[in-house]
């Protein structure tokens, strides 16, 4: 759409017709090629190849606005940037085109249209790195304005809110504290495993997103990390030379809790590659295999979450069942993953794939049960 709009600006301007090449072709190294090609062969005039080479990259630098949709702060400002310094300096560009153009072919004497195109495209950036260079610090805090972090500085929900007079009431916030780290580490696990709509990859829809609260898996897997910081910071400052050995004891059930949880969303952070190939898989057995992953992860989180929501479940043949149910949707994806590539409906390096992604999600639900079994001190085989 940029490409069309420049060169209706150009056809204005010049009387040239309209391009729309950069508003068919997303690749702007693909269509500074074609270009090139069309330039050689006098298909095109210089002025038109010109106008194609603004509008080309101008779109480009929109197609990584919208990608950055959905992705963490720092990411969008980044995108963001991008876009703002690309617009106004192809703008100008496109403005001055004829001024441009002129210069590069009667000034700087240039007769090769192909190196004269080079040439514009190569003086457009370096003006672009010298104009916004000595303005990159203010244009930071300008997007670090327009883009906030939202989640702020503190993302624990317990620690520092309420007032502790004793050590005890000390380990029963961390203790809420890190029953919050397990439900948000849940909530983004679940998250993955969430069947993609259609809706998410609509343009209008990302436009939507730029701003909104959307978090991707590794923004949410920073936040867990930073909330597991806090913990931790909240324990070690303690005061251990006033705690009991009862409390010392549970001074290091909780750091270990906390630790097993971090590893549980490590495990599900390491898959994401993996979950992404099977939904865009072509093959309908791998995809299928995906909607059974999907439900079985869904299962053992919703009793999960039972038992956080009531903690008098939070027992031991409860948490045994989990351990017994997370072992047995193991043991069962791997039976039946082997008759599958014995009879080659999914090849050996997917097969290896399936298996890891199995592997990771037991580890990780075993992590959840083990962060439980700390907190409530209890003795379980897991």
């Amino acid at each position: 759409c940029i490409g069309i709009y420049i060169n209706k600006i150009i056809s204005k301007l010049f009387g040239k017709r309209d391009f729309v090449l950069t508003a068919i072709i997303q690749s702007s190294s693909v269509t500074i090629a074609i270009t090139l090609s069309a330039l050689y062969n006098h298909i095109i005039p210089f002025e038109s190849a010109a106008a194609i080479v603004i509008g080309s990259e101008l779109g480009t630098t929109l197609k990584f606005l919208f990608n950055s949709a959905g992705s963490n702060v720092t990411k969008k400002q980044v995108a963001w940037g991008n876009f703002i310094i690309n617009f106004l300096t192809l703008t100008l560009a496109a403005i001055f085109l004829r001024n441009l153009t002129y210069f590069v072919r009667q000034i700087l004497g240039v007769k090769d249209v192909l190196t004269a195109l080079v040439l514009f495209q190569t003086g457009i950036n370096l003006v672009s790195l010298v104009l916004f260079y000595p303005l990159l610090n203010v244009f930071a805090r300008m997007l670090e304005k327009f883009i906030p972090n939202k989640t702020g500085n503190n993302l624990s929900r317990f620690i520092g809110k309420n007032p502790a007079t004793s050590v005890q009431e000390m380990l029963e916030i961390s203790e809420k504290e890190i029953m919050n780290l397990i439900s948000k580490t849940i909530d983004a696990n679940k998250g993955l495993f969430k069947e993609k709509e259609e809706k998410e990859t609509k343009i209008i829809d990302k436009i939507k997103n730029f701003n909104s609260g959307t978090q991707s898996y590794f923004e949410e897997y920073e936040n867990l990390k930073k909330l597991q910081g806090e913990i931790l910071n909240f324990l070690s400052d303690l005061p251990k030379d006033e705690m009991s050995a009862e409390e010392l004891i549970s001074l290091a059930m909780q750091m270990n809790a906390v630790r097993h949880v971090m590893r549980s969303a490590k495990n599900m952070k390491d898959i994401i590659h993996n979950l992404t190939e099977f939904e865009n898989s072509a093959n309908d057995i791998l995809y299928g295999i995906l909607g059974e992953i999907r439900k079985a992860v869904g299962a053992f989180y919703n009793d999960f979450q039972i038992l956080l929501e009531h903690p008098s479940k939070a027992k031991k043949a409860k948490l045994s069942e989990l351990t017994v149910l997370n072992r047995k949707n193991y043991d069962e994806a791997i039976n039946t993953l082997l008759p599958k590539l014995n009879a080659d409906k999914i090849n050996e390096i997917d097969s290896a794939n399936l298996i890891n992604v199995y592997r990771e999600i037991y580890s990780s639900n075993k992590g959840l049960i083990r962060t439980v079994v700390d907190l409530k001190d209890l003795e379980l085989e897991i």
